[in-house]
């Protein structure tokens, strides 16, 4: 027999979870959309390594160009390049047309805006006779063997995109 306290034996247990129904809440997602490209205001002209000219190569002319033809032409050379140094830590000097000079140098690599421009000048310890080898600065640079050589090791001279994207930014 059964007590009273004790309830009935086909009762159900209480339901330990109870179920509900969750509506989810709308997430916002913006539509994707497509990430416009810049196309390049450089030419395929500006983007080529420069070419060093042959009058200025005291190895491949007889004729000593006026020292005013032979800064212009270093300058005209040099003008939106950069000059790479692997031996000390792939330093690099961007010399922009408009006279702007930024250098990264070893340790930090940082690339920083020199306070003052870049110029091209006679290379003051020379006689007139090796007039292939001119000064940036206080950077000697000279062509020996069909090669550019500053401070007696050979540098590498491309065209910059800094100075190119600084130009095409500061407009005409």
């Amino acid at each position: 027999m059964q007590s009273q306290d004790s309830g009935s034996a086909t009762s159900e247990p209480e339901p330990t979870f109870v179920r509900v129904t969750a509506t989810p809440a709308p997430i916002d997602t913006p539509t994707p959309a497509a990430i416009p490209t810049v196309p390049s205001v450089s030419t395929a002209e500006q983007l080529a390594d420069p070419v060093f000219p042959d009058w200025l190569d005291p190895e491949l002319t007889d004729v000593q160009p006026s020292d005013e033809k032979i800064i212009q032409g270093w300058t005209d050379f040099l003008s939106d390049t950069v000059i790479t140094n692997q031996l000390f830590g792939n330093s690099q000097e961007h010399f922009c047309a408009d006279g702007t000079h930024f250098s990264r140098a070893w340790p930090s690599l940082e690339l920083v805006e020199s306070p003052e421009d870049w110029s091209v000048t006679l290379h003051p310890g020379l006689s007139s006779s090796d007039w292939g080898t001119v000064q940036i600065q206080s950077i000697p640079i000279s062509r020996i063997g069909g090669k550019l050589w500053g401070g007696q090791q050979e540098h590498e001279i491309r065209r910059s995109l800094k100075c190119l994207e600084l130009a095409a930014t500061s407009g005409p």
